[in-house]
């Protein structure tokens, strides 16, 4: 399954990647989702930074699956590489369990707007397994759509009052 997701802001990319690495950004965020983040390693390759996020979620897995995956919760790592002067960062869902049969990968572009700066993710997720991979993929795919449309609300307010 193919997502989008697509935000603007009134501030511009320098501002969106100042926040994006702001240790007060990681805490507000986490404040405020159902989300629970930990950075597991970081390094750099010439400009590009290479990060490992381990994410837990509240999202709930079918039971089957749960049994598969050996929890009832959706836990994964994000490897990130990350360019902030070209306003990229590429994407891969590593699951804890069943990486033979979950692939997602994707890329998030921050671009200058006239009256700040615009961010698309584009994404494709595809679970394989029989009779519940659509379900998760459509489920995923909706969580991150409402994860990052409450996020984007989040980090204008934060930006406004932090990095004024």
């Amino acid at each position: 399954m193919k997502l989008q997701t697509r935000h603007t802001f009134p501030f511009p990319p320098e501002k969106f990647w100042a926040s994006f690495f702001h240790p007060d950004w990681e805490k507000e965020e986490e404040a405020h989702s159902d989300m629970r983040t930990e950075i597991v390693s970081e390094t750099k390759e010439g400009d590009v930074i290479v990060r490992r996020t381990r994410f837990h979620t509240s999202f709930t897995l079918p039971g089957p699956v749960a049994a598969a995956m050996g929890a009832s919760t959706l836990s994964y790592d994000q490897i990130s590489r990350i360019d902030p002067q070209a306003g990229t960062l590429t994407w891969e869902i590593v699951p804890p369990a069943m990486a033979d049969k979950v692939t997602a990968r994707g890329t998030m572009v921050v671009r200058a707007t006239p009256t700040g700066c615009e961010r698309v993710v584009d994404g494709e997720i595809t679970v394989r397994v029989p009779l519940f991979g659509g379900k998760i993929e459509k489920g995923v795919a909706e969580g991150i759509q409402k994860g990052h449309d409450a996020e984007a609300r989040r980090r204008i307010t934060w930006v406004q009052a932090h990095l004024a």
